[in-house]
């Protein structure tokens, strides 16, 4: 994945986001001189409806499509009059930044097609989480909640000037004693 030292939010129409991308992609693949990562997280979540247990995939932040990339100003004259596209995030006439700690960890975490997928976790003999593998490996002190029967943790996340609780599906892993 190609690395961006800014990274920026594009609000769209809720429910349109992978639409608006695709838009946005197709549109930049005619120019081979402005390089961008557009970024739709979404996680892959457990999913009870009529005692059918099943996986779905959410999008973490309705109604954004974060890019990287290093010419925003480009990519703004490029998306602003696409369908879907409803305004870039900005603080008066800049565009307003994301900073690189605040995406880092979900660029990290996500796979190549965007996707947060599931963590297996185990509990320690304190009772403290322990995160045995998946992308909330070495996230345990940003977990903030549990719900053992959808299985899922809430994580925190700082996007811009805001604090998001973002549920994350997990597993339990069967640890057996050894005696």
């Amino acid at each position: 994945m190609v690395d961006y030292r800014q990274w920026y939010a594009v609000f769209v129409v809720t429910g349109q986001e992978e639409k608006v991308r695709v838009l946005i992609e197709n549109r930049l693949s005619k120019y081979s001189s402005i390089q961008a990562k557009l970024f739709v997280p979404r996680r892959l979540m457990r999913e009870r409806k009529n005692g059918i247990v099943g996986e779905e995939n959410r999008i973490m932040f309705p109604g954004y499509v974060l890019v990287g990339t290093d010419d925003i100003e480009r990519i703004f004259d490029i998306a602003i009059g696409l369908k879907g596209v409803l305004k870039f995030l900005q603080n008066g006439d800049e565009f307003q930044k994301i900073r690189l700690e605040e995406i880092s960890r979900l660029v990290y975490m996500a796979d190549n097609d965007d996707l947060i997928g599931e963590s297996e976790i185990c509990f320690d003999k304190d009772d403290q989480i322990v995160v045995l593998s998946g992308p909330l490996k070495g996230e345990e002190g940003r977990i903030t909640k549990l719900n053992r029967r959808k299985g899922r943790v809430a994580v925190e996340f700082d996007i811009g000037a805001e604090r998001h609780e973002i549920w994350l599906s997990v597993r339990l892993a069967r640890v057996t004693s050894q005696r």
